[in-house]
């Protein structure tokens, strides 16, 4: 999943993508 977010993340590489998945870790 954390491919994913990186791939999706176009705008910031490793920032959004670190935070998203903290989030998604989080939720799950």
């Amino acid at each position: 999943m954390k491919v994913v977010l990186c791939a999706g993340g176009t705008r910031g590489h490793l920032f959004p993508a670190i935070a998203l998945t903290e989030m998604l870790e989080k939720r799950y």
